[in-house]
């Protein structure tokens, strides 16, 4: 049944909104009861960085529980790290 609904799901998704909601609603509480966890949103947080970290803006996460991935794709700027003193 799952997989059904889904490959009428992604066949249909962005293509035709109809046609992929009401399959979508339908199998929400089977996925739920599957889930092991359901993350929820996090309240309000405040981050602060060195000017000379470029590509951050201020996320822990990438959408999903990978914490430190954002590091993958920061980079320290050692020209501004060097002009302002460090």
């Amino acid at each position: 049944m799952t997989r059904a609904v889904l490959a009428t799901i992604n066949k249909s998704l962005s293509i035709d909104d109809k046609a992929w909601r009401k399959p979508l609603k339908d199998i929400t509480p089977f996925m739920l009861e599957q889930s092991i966890a359901v993350w929820l949103p996090v309240s309000e947080k405040y981050v602060a960085w060195q000017p000379w970290l470029k590509n951050f803006y201020g996320a822990s996460t990438l959408g999903a529980f990978l914490p430190w991935h954002w590091a993958y794709f920061s980079y320290i700027d050692t020209d501004v790290k060097k002009s302002l003193g460090r």
